[in-house]
């Protein structure tokens, strides 16, 4: 994933080995605890959503949604990191 500004946005191009590509418009939170990518919005693809939430000074949660067209967000993820 490539975090980057543009035009005073932040926004974040997410790249994987079988060549899908996701661009998310980023949005921080006020208290500066989590942090939410959503994709830029198809009518004929799915939507995403990824929201990174501190938990601890070394813990993280994450949560993965998809939007079919014209469907509300579904969880296809949740799941919490830390650091050793």
């Amino acid at each position: 994933m490539v975090i980057y500004q543009d035009a005073g946005r932040t926004r974040a191009d997410y790249y994987d080995s079988e060549s899908h590509v996701i661009r998310y418009t980023v949005a921080l939170a006020a208290s500066h605890d989590s942090a939410t990518f959503l994709s830029d919005p198809s009518t004929s693809a799915p939507q995403f959503r990824l929201t990174y939430t501190l938990k601890m000074a070394d813990q993280v949660s994450l949560k993965f949604e998809i939007a079919p067209p014209g469907k509300p967000f579904a969880t296809y993820i949740e799941a919490t990191a830390h650091r050793k």
